[in-house]
């Protein structure tokens, strides 16, 4: 019962295949909450966004929301051995990362949805 957000989901990464199954496997256990949550302030942000007249404080403070579980799910992944390539849209750790077919969270950008 996951979003998709499974190893080589992303980017390839040679990285990504030394980590063995139960540590990949603790991680996403130990990170599953974050990875809900970051489901729910993305949906809500792109709800949000998707008004004729969107609320510009509450995107921002939705889009700090999304951009702080992403770093939360990053820290998590690196102390695990795990570096970006994991996760759905792209090149990033998590729920969308930073997709080279739309903007990247951590530039502010709105991300293109994956296809």
């Amino acid at each position: 019962p996951g979003a998709g957000l499974g190893p080589g989901a992303g980017c390839p990464n040679a990285q990504a295949a030394a980590v063995d199954d139960e540590t990949r496997q603790q991680f996403f256990d130990e990170t599953e909450d974050l990875r809900r949550q970051l489901f729910e302030k993305k949906s809500e942000y792109f709800q949000l966004m998707s008004q004729a007249d969107p609320d510009k404080d509450e995107a921002e403070a939705l889009w700090s929301e999304i951009f702080d579980l992403q770093r939360q799910i990053q820290d998590k992944a690196a102390e695990y051995g795990m570096t970006p390539g994991y996760g759905r849209g792209g090149c990033g750790i998590g729920a969308g990362g930073c997709n080279p077919r739309g903007g990247c969270p951590q530039a502010g950008a709105p991300q293109a949805q994956a296809r």
